[in-house]
Parts: structure tokens; sequence; C-alpha cells
């Protein structure tokens, strides 16, 4: 059975696909979803010269005017400046999240 699911997000997450918001899941009940790689700087870091960065997705997914579920994730990234921790540098790949969701 397919279900229309609307797909909300809240700054910065920005939806690429379903870009107008609204998608539908397949007989299996599967639905991707696509984000767009935005960054959230962390400022205290930026003034030590430290660069971390978090890429937040977090989205609300409604089925007939029902909340059916939420997304809230993120993956950071880091690039330090002392050298010392420079082994922990994390660098994003910019591309977009895809996301797979299944709803009953």
């Amino acid at each position: 059975m397919c279900l229309s699911v609307t797909i909300e997000t809240e700054p910065p997450t920005q939806l690429v696909s379903p870009a107008d918001g609204f998608g539908r899941t397949d007989e299996r009940g599967r639905l991707e979803l696509v984000f767009a790689p935005l960054p959230h700087y962390d400022q205290a870091a930026l003034t030590g010269g430290d660069i971390i960065a978090d890429f937040p997705v977090r989205a609300r997914l409604i089925i007939g005017g029902t909340l059916a579920g939420e997304i809230d994730d993120r993956e950071t990234f880091a690039r330090y400046a002392d050298p010392l921790y420079r082994g922990l540098n994390r660098d994003p790949d910019g591309q977009p999240a895809h996301l797979f969701i299944y709803l009953p």
C-alpha cells in the first residue's frame, strides 16, 4: 500500500528530494529522502583556529495530518589547527545525505 507523506524540515536542513516536500512510499513502504549538506559552524571553535561543522538533518514526516515520525540526525566534521590533534581531522564529503525510510 502506497502512502502520501509530507516532509517538513527545520532550518538549516534543506530537502532536495522530493523537492516539493511531498513524497509517496513504494509498495514496500519505502521512501527516499535527499537532504543538501548545509553546514552549521561551531563559532567558539573558529575563534581558536579550529573548524568544526555539524551537518544537521531535522525533519518531520506527516501522513494524513498525523505525525508519523521525526528525523534528527547530524554528521560532524572537524579540522584542528593544533598539530597534536590533526590526526582527528575528518573532512566532509560534500555529498547530499540519502536516507531511506520505511513506513508501515
